[in-house]
């Protein structure tokens, strides 16, 4: 009997500390909320101050058809793309389909640039198989720039890259 009224004085000494910290605690706990959710927007560390409803537009799907030797046209809708002035284009990944009558393995991949000579970034990838190239970290082309897909195989691989503008 002594055991259990210990007990119970001891679970009710708890229930008081508890009830005290809850009345003490919510000024304290909102102000070291506070100091941890500030946002310092820097230079060096910016803050993403843009409405998430323009976030959207700067999403960009290019469909390539690579031709052998010969520039393929990347579009989103009509025409040759060149990345817009004012921004790049950062490419989180490139998709390659060779088509089903490939052989052997192909070697694909984009180009970008007004002149001669061109960056590209090339993939060897097996006859008909999707193949998906992903950069996290992204893959930075700059603004006035022609993205073209190109085929060192065989003609008409098709070539997906996904990414997103952001500005200069």
């Amino acid at each position: 009997m002594q055991f259990l009224k210990r007990g119970l004085m001891i679970a009710g000494a708890f229930a008081l500390v508890a009830m005290l910290l809850t009345l003490a605690a919510p000024k304290r706990v909102h102000a070291a909320v506070a100091t941890l959710v500030q946002v310092a927007n820097t230079i060096g560390n910016p803050a993403v101050t843009q409405d998430t409803s323009k976030t959207a537009s700067q999403i960009v799907n290019l469909y390539c058809v690579a031709e052998i030797g010969e520039p393929g046209q990347c579009q989103n809708g009509s025409g040759w793309y060149w990345v817009p002035a004012g921004d790049n284009l950062v490419i989180t990944s490139i998709t390659i389909t060779p088509p089903d009558n490939a052989s052997g393995v192909q070697d694909a991949g984009i180009f970008y640039g007004n002149n001669a000579p061109y960056q590209s970034f090339s993939f060897r990838v097996a006859d008909g198989v999707t193949t998906q190239f992903t950069y996290p970290s992204g893959i930075v082309i700059p603004s006035g720039q022609k993205i073209t897909g190109v085929s060192f195989g065989i003609n008409y691989s098709t070539i997906y890259v996904s990414g997103y503008l952001t500005a200069n």
